[in-house]
């Protein structure tokens, strides 16, 4: 995904996860976030704790937000 402000990918993630009820608005909720560094997507997503994110980054790290248990009930 390129960058609006730097027109380059930002290559912060390989991936990133979102769940929540609303399927498009999660999709444009992935497109923005997917260049945003961690620290501004938990302000964005603050206020927002019916949705919850896991990314994988490029130093292979994983960050759950709004943590639910969703995402590992999807796993079993």
């Amino acid at each position: 995904i390129i960058s609006p402000i730097t027109k380059k990918p930002e290559n912060i993630y390989y991936s990133i996860s979102l769940i929540s009820e609303d399927a498009d608005l999660l999709d444009a909720y992935s497109t923005l976030l997917f260049n945003m560094p961690i620290e501004e997507i938990e302000i964005f997503l603050k206020d927002k704790p019916d949705i919850e994110f896991i990314a994988f980054d490029i130093n292979k790290n994983i960050t759950i937000i709004n943590e639910s248990g969703r995402f590992q009930s999807r796993m079993n």
